[in-house]
């Protein structure tokens, strides 16, 4: 049998594009093939933080339509773990025109003094200065990104059309006379008339690379620490810009997630080069200073893995110069789960026959 779709890579992006493809035609049969657990790349890594936020209008505008898109599915899927999260985007004179166009304006707006005096930012400490504003975001989320996808795999798995297929590595992809012929690790062939590969960071590495034009990705450690202290019952989020970090309250866990910019580049997928190191701990430690003080003895631990990244700091969907219907996505910069619906969206507009 050749299946309308194979879908390379169940991650949050994969699992949207299956979803997206069974929503506009639910006759279409969907391949769905995995080299490990689904959810469990670059996926279960990540804060899962989807502020109405991008570094340009292309990013913004992404980050937009996925808000809807993620509405919709929660009004089908009342049971997936989507929270609701506004939050402060804090930012000197210097950074507040440039990170204020960043922002979806219908939901943000200059914060006030009671903001300044609120809980929060009198329980982190931050030491305002006169060059400084706060904005308040009044629309945002974030997920637990296991729990999430696992709801959408289950749908997914009632569907008769849809197979997922784990612990497969792919051997080989050829043009195929209705598509492509695909080859597995454990000796089975499959044929897809369309193929889309979502594989996160080991795009970059994989066989699957010669068949686009030459993109401009790096790879980049991605950090998130955790802070082992009981947010508030009203704690947000809190970005600040100056130093492209940010502060997440998860409730359920009974603690913070803090991310800043790690400047490791041209790492590895691979868990066991990509520790959480002493210099690691150490730079986190100085922004942390910085930006909440009174958190710095309650950083310990947290995840650290990797995601591709491109100078433009905007995503790339691209299709293959090989036969008509193989498209990629990468270069996410450790937004793919904020950014997932838009671009499986976008990659499916790509092949040439429709759903």
């Amino acid at each position: 049998m050749t299946v309308d779709i194979a879908i390379i890579g169940a991650g949050i992006v994969g699992v949207m594009a299956a979803q997206k493809v069974l929503k506009k035609n639910p006759n279409a049969n969907v391949l769905h093939l995995e080299q490990a657990l689904s959810g469990s790349g670059a996926t279960r890594f990540s804060a899962a933080f989807a502020p109405l936020f991008g570094r340009n209008e292309s990013v913004l505008n992404m980050a937009i339509k996925s808000r809807h898109d993620y509405e919709v599915l929660k009004q089908t899927l009342p049971n997936l773990p989507m929270h609701e999260m506004p939050s402060y985007f804090i930012a000197s004179e210097a950074n507040l025109a440039k990170y204020n166009k960043k922002l979806d304006q219908s939901c943000t707006q200059i914060g006030s003094d009671v903001d300044w005096q609120s809980d929060i930012m009198q329980a982190t400490g931050f030491n305002r200065g006169p060059e400084h504003t706060l904005l308040t975001h009044s629309v945002g989320s974030y997920s637990l990104p296991v729990d999430f996808l696992n709801v959408l795999i289950a749908q997914l798995n009632q569907h008769p059309n849809y197979a997922l297929r784990q612990c497969l590595q792919l051997t080989s992809i050829e043009e195929h006379h209705e598509g492509y012929q695909i080859t597995t690790s454990d000796g089975n062939t499959y044929q897809a008339k369309r193929v889309l590969i979502a594989i996160g960071p080991w795009f970059r590495d994989s066989p699957f690379v010669h068949a686009f034009d030459p993109m401009d990705i790096r790879l980049k450690k991605v950090m998130a620490f955790h802070i082992h202290k009981k947010p508030m019952n009203d704690a947000r989020a809190v970005f600040y810009c100056d130093h492209d970090a940010f502060l997440l309250p998860i409730k359920q866990a009974g603690m913070w997630v803090y991310s800043y910019t790690c400047e490791q580049w041209d790492s590895k997928p691979d868990c066991n080069t990509l520790p959480i190191n002493e210099k690691n701990l150490s730079t986190a430690k100085a922004v942390l200073q910085q930006i909440a003080p009174n958190f710095v003895s309650a950083c310990a631990g947290g995840s650290s893995f990797c995601d591709t990244y491109t100078n433009c700091t905007t995503p790339i969907v691209q299709k293959s110069f090989v036969g008509d219907n193989m498209v990629a996505i990468t270069g996410t910069g450790g937004s793919g789960f904020r950014l997932a619906p838009a671009l499986a969206e976008l990659a499916l507009e790509k092949f040439s026959e429709g759903f």
